[in-house]
């Protein structure tokens, strides 16, 4: 190879997109586009019972990229569990919450998660309270949002349950054994299902995959635009 193949083939690797690696980053700037615009994706797996298509809009995309970004910069999440943020929101479909329950999920208050709460520039009365459970100080969480999600899963990330592990991060984060979520029967009734942690890392694992179809190209080349953008400002371990 001569100096000017080499040349070349340097130049495609530059160019080459590594969208949900941090350490790489991605190109700032992403194209116009209205916040409540829907950008579908399609996590269709019949053996996870997954639904054909799901959507969540561009604002909910943008949100989770800030709280992923800002969470890996202030050590709240390593990269690798922050790659299964989106994965997650588009598991669940949806881009607020992720799961959070607002008013009836409680955490001790460990200096630990109080920090990620400031970290991720949390407020009290406002994103969470302080309250007494079984004798001992807890924060209740009022605010779901993808930056209070993101304080969750840091925190089950570093629980003994967890593993040290993402895989046990994320079932540590849907709950313990089998937890309870809500559902829609047929008649489109929100009753209370069974939530099989072990499926439930299946579905995100199997999301993460799907992200670089390109049927999911809009979302994908969203999320990275937005993630990106903040590389400049936001310097991971700063």
């Amino acid at each position: 190879m001569d100096w000017i193949d080499e040349a070349k083939t340097q130049m495609q690797r530059w160019f080459q997109p590594t969208p949900l690696r941090p350490s790489y980053g991605v190109a700032a700037g992403s194209p116009s586009i209205e916040d409540d615009a829907t950008l579908p994706f399609h996590p269709s797996d019949l053996s996870l019972r997954q639904d054909p298509e799901k959507t969540l809009n561009a604002r909910e995309v943008t949100s989770i990229a800030r709280a992923r970004r800002l969470a890996e910069s202030q050590g709240v999440l390593t990269p690798e569990l922050g790659e299964y943020l989106l994965p997650m929101a588009m598991t669940e479909g949806e881009g607020g919450g992720i799961g959070i329950i607002e008013g009836n999920e409680r955490f001790y208050a460990s200096k630990r998660f109080k920090s990620y709460l400031d970290k991720m520039g949390m407020k009290e009365d406002e994103d969470y309270t302080k309250v007494q459970y079984k004798g001992e100080p807890h924060f209740r969480i009022d605010s779901a949002n993808p930056a209070m999600a993101a304080v969750i899963l840091g925190e089950k990330a570093r629980l003994r349950k967890a593993g040290g592990t993402v895989e046990g991060a994320i079932k540590a984060y849907n709950g313990r054994g089998k937890a309870w979520e809500r559902g829609a029967n047929a008649q489109g009734v929100d009753i209370e299902i069974p939530a099989d942690v072990e499926l439930y890392l299946k579905k995100v694992q199997k999301a993460k995959e799907l992200l670089e179809h390109p049927k999911n190209s809009s979302i994908y080349n969203h999320f990275n635009s937005e993630y990106g953008r903040l590389r400049s400002y936001l310097a991971p371990g700063k």
